[in-house]
């Protein structure tokens, strides 16, 4: 019987990023929720650079149900939890090294940190007010003014630094209205959801660590692919899908170039 090769919901475990895509461009990290990787103590980076270990955090009843669109599950913290990846080989951005950070986030308080590290004025990249997002890069700090973030909805948050020291926000695809910020330190978070003495009260899940600085397109796009459940950065199983001949003159369709169009099969040969 014949059959065409078509992609499937089925997520390629063995090698789950399709470095073919042009949204996996420069990731380094990339710490996403999967089915068959949540539940234990490890948040496994899918890059296999940094995995994270689950600390102060309870497997059992931490990994959560997501309603975040496109989301396969999520992290939920509180108090003092946080996830530690200083163990594998953590990203490191010194000044002139442009990098491009991005995570779902819930916040359930006024506060929330995505990544940080354990000494308070190093780097991080977190809320501050409802209003304010922050990065930190060694000692220096940009702050930048975004809409509403409130306690209830989950929210893309994405930040990006040029090879000039100029860093860029954007929430839910839009860029901050603060505009390009100078800010030329040292970026290397170990951290996911704590920085220092403060912690993450919420949750949250598809966090990306990227070599090079994203433009609003690319942002857009990455966007836009993680609300359908990355059909373009993750790789995906491919099966072959059987098909039966159909009888002459029968309306039937046939995929081409990924699209499903009409046709007639007439003397056995499929025209449009």
């Amino acid at each position: 019987m014949a059959g065409l090769f078509l992609p499937t919901a089925a997520i390629n475990y063995g090698q789950p990023v399709n470095w073919a895509s042009p949204l996996t461009r420069g990731l380094v990290s990339w710490w996403l929720t999967l089915p068959n990787t949540k539940g234990g103590v490890k948040w496994y980076d899918l890059c296999g650079r940094a995995h994270g270990t689950l600390t102060n955090m309870d497997p059992a009843s931490d990994w959560v149900p997501t309603t975040r669109p496109g989301g396969f599950g999520a992290l939920d913290f509180v108090t003092n939890d946080y996830v530690d990846f200083s163990a594998g080989a953590p990203p490191s951005f010194p000044s002139g090294s442009p990098f491009t950070i991005s995570a779902w986030a819930l916040f359930r308080a006024a506060t929330g940190r995505i990544l940080g590290v354990p000494d308070v004025s190093a780097n991080n990249f977190s809320k501050i007010t409802d209003t304010a997002i922050t990065v930190r890069c060694g000692a220096t700090l940009t702050t930048f003014t975004v809409p509403s973030i409130g306690t209830t909805n989950w929210h893309h948050v994405c930040a990006s630094r040029t090879a000039a020291d100029s860093v860029r926000v954007w929430l839910d695809g839009a860029e901050s209205s603060t505009g390009a910020l100078t800010n030329a330190g040292t970026f290397a978070p170990t951290f996911i959801g704590r920085t220092s003495t403060a912690y993450h009260n919420g949750q949250l899940d598809d966090i990306t660590i990227r070599s090079i600085a994203f433009d609003d397109s690319e942002v857009w796009q990455q966007y836009q692919d993680s609300q359908l459940g990355h059909p373009q950065m993750l790789q995906r199983l491919r099966r072959p899908i059987p098909f039966a001949p159909a009888a002459a003159g029968t309306d039937t369709g046939v995929l081409i170039g990924g699209r499903l169009t009409r046709s007639m099969l007439i003397n056995g040969r499929l025209v449009a």
